[in-house]
């Protein structure tokens, strides 16, 4: 593909975390090009994912600061990715293969949602794991660069992993390092 992507699943994920949506929300959602009454196409632009999230977070989080508002809906997000027919096959598997190989996968686990990104993933410790994601270089400058508020939903994902596989405790710090690539750095340390 030659344009920056978010794939249907990303999308089904995201409509699964939220209650019905009220007829404004849905209104929104459909001049940003997601249309509620029709199903969910392979994929779609990269700006329409980020208009939705932003939509989202409007209707949904507005009594929460930014950041505290996209890190909640990544971790709503992994919820609703366990009921989509890829996060159901998925997760059986990582809980299988275990946090630390699952994290370590994350280049792999990031193309399921868009063709957008590139991670890597660095084991530093027992437990401890630094994760980085970035916008694929033939991108950069194709899509809006993100507000520092967006790039919480990636820990907000992680975290939701994290909780979903039962850890008693975990720190995540993230460190937004270049909003132009959407380029974080993300410290994951579990017990």
């Amino acid at each position: 593909m030659n344009e920056p992507v978010v794939f249907g699943t990303a999308f089904e994920a995201l409509l699964k975390t939220l209650p019905p949506p009220s007829a404004s929300l849905r209104a929104v959602l459909a001049a940003e090009g997601l249309r509620l009454d029709r199903p969910l196409q392979v994929a779609y632009p990269f700006q329409t994912w980020q208009r939705c999230l932003w939509a989202v977070v409007k209707d949904q989080f507005s009594h929460l600061a930014p950041e505290q508002a996209f890190n909640t809906l990544g971790l709503s997000m992994t919820r609703g990715f366990r009921q989509t027919l890829m996060g159901s096959a998925t997760f059986p598997l990582i809980k299988v293969v275990g946090l630390e190989r699952s994290l370590m996968r994350s280049t792999n686990n990031s193309r399921t949602m868009s063709n957008a990104f590139v991670s890597t993933a660095t084991r530093v410790g027992e437990k401890r794991v630094a994760l980085e994601q970035a916008l694929m270089p033939e991108f950069v400058g194709r899509v809006s660069p993100a507000t520092p508020a967006e790039l919480w939903l990636f820990r907000g994902t992680i975290e939701g992993l994290l909780v979903a596989l039962g850890t008693t405790s975990h720190e995540l710090d993230l460190e937004v390092v270049d909003v132009t690539r959407h380029q974080v750095r993300l410290g994951v340390r579990w017990s």
